[in-house]
């Protein structure tokens, strides 16, 4: 039976005194070598004393970070099956739905490391991402020791639980960020949900954006979704998807506020008076965000089974600004334009590495969902709170059907086909019943 080689197993190994042996001290002082000859070649300013200050500024960092790459390349069997180190987002493989996020388009959160300008060496680990900021980050956590505060500036505590993001990944419809909880008492059981048994802590924001005017925060809740690790670490990711940063209800908020003091109905939104009540902001490539939480909720399993609420109040502002630079690989935007003589159909698709979502035009009042397919007839589930958002690890996306029907129809009758019938039995009745029907080569775009 292949063993598996857990955390504990690798900080055991990666980390152990590399006195003790002689041989690793070679190798050590080899790759050295190797990075002072790499460094004389492409520069000649760069000396073995601006080296050797260098690497000894990493300290232990750079020695485990040395270590893991002799381990492994003596052991390539084992380097293969070596995921992300500490990672959330490989940690959550399987239990958050919008896995399979691109390892080299994930940003790792961390400190300065040192800084030499003198010198002409500049090592730093941001939330700007890069080669070198992302080892280094890795190694937090699993080769620091517990005074470690390399990821201080995205670290708060209150009311003794300690939070801290470690990650992000930023696709063309969504941010995702990589959160441990930390609680000095133990957490009670946490009740599960879904087929992949996710846990969920439910935050109360209070979020930033560089984009958005001075004044408009966006405030609501955010799931995180993920595991505990241990009784008193829980381990998750939050997503936030930008439909819900780029819409400004303040003036609609303060028309209502104003409605209610005087005992007046609301002013309607519809499509004339829109977009005088909501401002829409345009989510640039890049920007900054700040976080807070004001509340942590959890839902528990009590011994009669029935779900109960675990609720800590306090405050809980990460420090650090996270620098957000969405990935444009793997991504399109695919417009359709199409209706029907009902005039229902489809608008325009967005795909990312992780995700992809529908953007389905109904006529009129008419409640509607949309439904896809991917290239061998599954269907590519929803992995938010809005059925739009479709989660599209493991599955073939290279041609897609998408369905739009009739609302009521769906959920009183075909939703109950695909989960009792399966796919095959599925895609026939969507065939027979659905209200449009458009399939999509999306390797065209």
């Amino acid at each position: 039976m292949k063993k598996v080689y857990t955390d504990a197993d690798l900080r055991r190994i990666l980390g152990a005194n590399r006195a003790d042996s002689s041989i690793i001290e070679h190798k050590i002082q080899e790759a050295y070598a190797e990075i002072r000859k790499s460094s004389n070649a492409n520069s000649g300013q760069r000396t073995g004393r601006i080296w050797k200050k260098a690497i000894g500024g990493f300290g232990a960092v750079a020695a485990a970070f040395v270590l893991a790459m002799i381990f492994c390349a003596a052991n390539p069997s084992l380097a293969s099956e070596i995921p992300v180190l500490g990672s959330i987002f490989n940690k959550m493989q399987g239990i958050f739905p919008f896995g399979g996020i691109p390892g080299d388009e994930i940003t790792y959160l961390q400190d300065d490391v040192q800084e030499d300008t003198d010198a002409g060496v500049n090592v730093r680990g941001d939330s700007s991402g890069g080669t070198v900021s992302q080892g280094l980050a890795e190694s937090t956590g699993i080769f620091g020791t517990s005074d470690d505060t390399s990821l201080s500036r995205y670290q708060t505590t209150d009311q003794g639980l300690t939070v801290t993001l470690t990650e992000y990944y930023a696709s063309n419809q969504s941010i995702f960020i990589g959160v441990r909880v930390e609680s000095e008492k133990a957490f009670p059981e946490m009740a599960t949900f879904g087929p992949e048994h996710y846990q969920l802590l439910q935050l109360s924001t209070t979020e930033t954006y560089s984009f958005r005017d001075e004044g408009a925060e966006v405030r609501g809740f955010r799931d995180l979704e993920g595991r505990l690790v241990d009784e008193h670490t829980f381990e998750g990711v939050m997503r936030i998807d930008y439909d819900s940063i780029k819409m400004d209800y303040r003036k609609y908020d303060a028309a209502v506020a104003e409605a209610d003091r005087k005992g007046e109905p609301y002013p309607e939104i519809n499509d004339d008076t829109r977009d005088y009540w909501i401002e829409e902001y345009k989510v640039p490539d890049s920007f900054q965000m700040q976080l807070q939480i004001e509340r942590i909720r959890g839902y528990l399993l009590s011994e009669e089974q029935v779900e109960t609420d675990y609720r800590v109040q306090g405050t809980w502002t990460i420090p650090g600004t996270l620098d957000i630079q969405c990935s444009s690989a793997n991504s399109a935007v695919i417009r359709i334009d199409e209706t029907n003589a009902e005039g229902i159909g489809l608008e325009y698709i967005e795909i990312s590495a992780v995700e992809m979502t529908l953007h389905p035009i109904q006529n009129g009042d008419r409640a509607i969902v949309a439904v896809a397919l991917d290239k061998d007839g599954r269907q590519i589930r929803h992995g938010g709170t809005n059925g739009n958002e479709l989660a599209i690890y493991g599955h073939d996306i290279s041609v897609i059907t998408v369905y739009v029907c009739d609302y009521y129809e769906y959920m009183d009758e075909l939703k109950g086909i695909g989960l009792q019938q399966g796919d095959e039995a599925f895609q026939e009745a969507l065939e027979e019943r659905a209200l449009y029907k458009k399939t999509i080569d999306t390797t065209l775009y």
